[in-house]
């Protein structure tokens, strides 16, 4: 998401005269890319779903970069406001019927006066005061409960200002995760031959007590015992983790709402920031976090720091389009000019990005406003957003922190060594037994089966103490205590990782 400048320093050669050919190609490169991006995102789309002039691709192309030249191309801020049929005074009506269909064609064609009469006035800079006036205007301070059938087609074409939540694992899916441990496979193993030789004892080899009465059979009962601890401890498990993910996605939600000002029917009011639609009138004040791309409407003195969003440290002015233009021209022709010494042409940069010295209509989602106030109109919302489509780009699965994965190599090592430990006490264990058949062979294959089933219970038995599967659990409830600890001593630990390098 590169932005390029005009960097007077960086083009030394072209401006003392030196012919650079290169420069020259690269600038009928620039061109052709410059030509092939406006001819991409000026063709309309051909969506009969779609009562809007553009799409959220359209829209996003805009910002990333900032493309001066086809916010023209749309008609400026103006033919963005119809091709959203928005009002720019009144705003969005959340009961309005349903829009019909305008094309991108129609919108360019229909470039009226009022986009000329506003360059001419747009020399009047508002004052402060005017704007304040407007934005205290008729303002609401209570946040109403989102409508959900408000704004069916812009919901359904351009989404809603939240982005799309991780996958979610079901809890069958978390079940099975937790028994893939590979202590409860053996567990699971050693139940299933003790109920299979329990079941066949109780069947075909009945006892009988000293009347001659048949005593029921309960060697299954052993087996079933130890399914049965099984199936808790995958239920449990996977059931603590499930509300857990649940629980942490609604603190998600609830964190990342917020109430911002917007202007819906000619009323100033506060609306949820998941609330925000693509054509939405936003209002903005020093210290506000910007929620969705946008142009700029009008405004006072208005700088947003974009280092979140770009990694530029400076502050950056925001102005309307037309201002933004005539000083994007007045800087070209500058250094269009001829050099007195040669006669060549400095170089003109036809990229389409803002200009260093010359500020730009585009408000950045994401980024701060350092000062002044200003309105725009939303053009991105949701994952089509700069913010939106950064933060889903970083998106990853949670990574094990150093000391974690020193824990599971421990425990890992541990395991082998109580596994070593297990298979040793198995083998001396079944050839003590078969040594013993010397003084007399067992008459019933079932009590063979039942003599060796005991062996592996108890190497089984070893190999799970041995195993510390609640190493890793156990410090990470330590360091969960700790950060309780230190929030008394007015510390607060947002990561629990970082405890490890305290």
């Amino acid at each position: 998401m590169a932005h390029h400048h005009i960097d007077l320093a960086s083009e030394d050669p072209t401006i003392i005269g030196t012919p650079n050919p290169s420069a020259f190609l690269d600038d009928e490169k620039a061109a052709h890319d410059v030509k092939i991006d406006l001819r991409d995102n000026l063709s309309p789309h051909n969506d009969p779903s779609n009562p809007f002039a553009f799409t959220p691709e359209q829209l996003s192309s805009l910002m990333d970069p900032k493309n001066l030249p086809l916010l023209r191309s749309y008609g400026g801020l103006e033919g963005v406001a119809r091709g959203l049929h928005v009002d720019l005074k009144a705003g969005l009506t959340p009961n309005a019927p349903k829009h019909p269909h305008i094309t991108l064609d129609q919108v360019i064609k229909e470039k009226d006066d009022s986009i000329y009469v506003e360059e001419i006035d747009v020399k009047r800079t508002p004052t402060i005061h005017s704007i304040g006036r407007q934005l205290t205007h008729r303002t609401d301070t209570t946040v109403p409960v989102p409508d959900a059938s408000a704004f069916p087609q812009r919901k359904a074409i351009f989404g809603s200002n939240v982005l799309p939540e991780t996958e979610t694992k079901s809890i069958f899916q978390l079940m099975w995760i937790a028994f893939q441990d590979k202590t409860l496979i053996l567990l699971a193993i050693a139940a299933v031959v003790s109920l299979g030789v329990g079941l066949y004892e109780d069947i075909a080899v009945p006892e009988y007590d000293t009347l001659g009465n048949r005593i029921p059979g309960v060697k299954w009962v052993e087996g079933v015992a130890i399914i049965v601890a099984i199936m808790m401890v995958v239920l449990v498990g996977s059931v603590n983790d499930y509300q857990k993910e649940k629980q942490f996605r609604k603190l998600n939600a609830k964190k990342d709402d917020r109430a911002v000002k917007a202007t819906r029917e000619s009323t100033v009011s506060m609306i949820s920031v998941h609330d925000i639609q693509v054509g939405d009138i936003l209002h903005l004040e020093p210290g506000d976090i910007v929620a969705a791309d946008g142009v700029f409407i009008e405004g006072h003195n208005l700088k947003c720091d974009e280092s979140a969003a770009t990694g530029e440290s400076d502050a950056v002015r925001k102005q309307n389009w037309q201002t933004c233009e005539r000083l994007a021209a007045a800087e070209d022709k500058i250094l269009e000019s001829p050099s007195s010494e040669s006669g060549f042409k400095t170089k003109k940069t036809t990229q389409p990005t803002e200009h260093k010295s010359v500020s730009d209509p585009f408000i950045i989602s994401g980024s701060k406003i350092l000062e002044g106030v200003c309105t725009y109109l939303v053009t991105s919302i949701g994952e089509n957003s700069y913010y939106g489509r950064t933060m889903m780009a970083l998106r990853s699965e949670p990574e094990s922190t150093p000391l974690q994965e020193k824990l599971n190599d421990l425990a890992e090592l541990i395991a082998k060594m109580g596994s070593a430990a297990g298979l040793l006490m198995l083998i001396v264990l079944l050839i003590r037994y078969f040594v013993s058949w010397r003084y007399g062979v067992p008459d019933q294959p079932t009590e063979i089966v039942m003599d060796i089933m005991k062996i592996l219970i108890v190497v089984v038995t070893i190999v799970v103490v041995a195993v510390p599967e609640g190493l890793p659990l156990a410090v990470t409830l330590a360091l969960a205590y700790a950060t309780q600890r230190m929030l008394k001593d007015n510390n607060l630990v947002r990561v629990l990782a970082a405890c490890e390098t305290m």
